[in-house]
């Protein structure tokens, strides 16, 4: 238990702490199954021996979570941060707010910012993008969203 991080609800972070190829993980109770978020593989809660090169350390995302991936940026304002890829892990019901602001003031607390909800259905397998709620200077009025459901031999790599 000791050598695990949560990135947040979704994702469950194994860091490497010495050279190996495999490793055994504690994936927790309570998730109907977890992903390998590089290959998309699913696995039932408890140990698991994982792949663990030391270039690539095991991220295991919760079914039912919903992340968005951007575009590479080293600096908020390089560029847009569009498309977005959503991801959905599917397996059981699960929702998701894409917060965002102008990324360079403090205007969020005036209420200058936007959120997108996503919410997915697991019994209709069904996505909805519901409408945007909020504005701030500068936003992008559309989206390109390129959706992923992810499954075994289609994760990340």
């Amino acid at each position: 238990y000791q050598r695990r991080v949560h990135g947040g609800p979704s994702i469950l972070v194994s860091p490497i702490l010495t050279p190996s190829t495999h490793r055994n993980v504690y994936l927790p109770m309570g998730t109907k199954m977890w992903f390998d978020f590089w290959t998309g593989n699913n696995q039932s809660s408890g140990w698991t021996l994982v792949n663990a090169p030391l270039e690539q350390i095991p991220l295991h995302v919760r079914s039912g979570s919903i992340l968005t991936l951007g575009p590479f940026l080293q600096y908020t304002t390089e560029k847009p941060s569009d498309p977005l890829e959503i991801r959905v892990f599917t397996g059981q019901d699960g929702q998701f707010d894409l917060y965002e602001d102008d990324g360079i003031s403090n205007d969020y607390k005036s209420g200058k910012w936007s959120i997108i909800p996503f919410i997915w259905q697991e019994q209709s397998q069904t996505l909805t993008v519901d409408n945007r709620i909020g504005s701030y200077p500068g936003m992008l009025t559309s989206r390109t969203l390129n959706t992923v459901f992810v499954r075994k031999g289609n994760g990340v790599v």
